[in-house]
């Protein structure tokens, strides 16, 4: 677990690695071209993440390899599970907000239940901490519990992805998120959008190389969640006159607990 340079956030948490992308599977993933994790898994960490060849992880009485199964185990962005990472968590001495599984995609149709489990156990165990997970496949989340210490995002790249919206806010999770990130057109260019049950809207630009969102598409979102009241994060990348780093305040948090 390492401190890290996402503004909102403290330590990233990686016990799972690699990502298929949305609609991938083992046999032909489909990733997302502006993701930086990939980048940097053909990059610096290709040596380190190829030398987890998928040894078998003892949980209990049961056993599970830490590569997916049918993944490929010479690609490095290939889902692997990393059961030496899993009790970093307990070693923080102080709250922390922790994201989990920047470098993953941790709900995917090819993670195995046992990786999930393990993750969600750990955060039921430390109710002090605050985790954040981030998802693109909500539709595979609804049926999971989460601790109140659990804060549930998904992202939000354009207007195309906003049933990812509409299922998260079916989630069971009492803080619920969402990360514009990388903002790439016009997301609330339709009608009838609701951020009904939504607490926290992140606002971020694509990287290497980088493309900044047009002002009208982060006005547009700033103004709707003004109206609701949701706090906003404007990432330091987008380069933003004002700044603008809120958080789900304790006044959100004392409200959730009393409903």
């Amino acid at each position: 677990m390492n401190r890290t340079k996402i503004e909102w956030t403290d330590y990233s948490w990686s016990p799972i690695s690699g990502c298929l992308g949305p609609n991938g599977t083992p046999s032909k993933p489909k990733r997302c071209p502006y993701c930086y994790a990939h980048r940097l898994a053909r990059g610096r960490l290709k040596n380190l993440y190829l030398s987890n060849l998928g040894e078998v992880s003892a949980k209990s009485d049961q056993l599970f390899e830490n590569v997916i199964p049918g993944g490929d185990p010479n690609d490095p962005f290939t889902p692997r599970y990393w059961p030496d990472r899993a009790i970093e968590p307990y070693k923080l001495k102080k709250p922390s907000k922790i994201f989990i599984c920047s470098m993953a995609e941790m709900f995917g149709n090819y993670i195995p239940l046992d990786w999930i489990d393990n993750i969600l156990d750990t955060c039921h165990e430390l109710p002090e901490q605050t985790f954040q997970i981030l998802t693109k496949t909500p539709e595979n989340v609804r049926h999971f519990a989460f601790p109140d210490n659990v804060w549930l995002g998904v992202t939000v790249t354009s207007f195309l992805d906003w049933l990812r919206v509409c299922l998260l806010q079916s989630c069971q999770a009492k803080i619920k998120f969402i990360s514009f990130e990388p903002l790439l057109d016009d997301a609330l260019d339709t009608t009838n959008i609701s951020l009904v049950g939504i607490d926290w809207v992140i606002i971020g630009a694509q990287t290497q190389p980088t493309l900044l969102p047009k002002p009208d598409w982060v006005y547009r979102i700033i103004d709707k969640a003004r109206k609701e009241g949701i706090p906003v994060f404007l990432k330091d990348n987008l380069h933003w006159p004002e700044r603008i780093q809120e958080f789900p305040s304790k006044l959100t948090l004392c409200r959730k607990e009393e409903a």
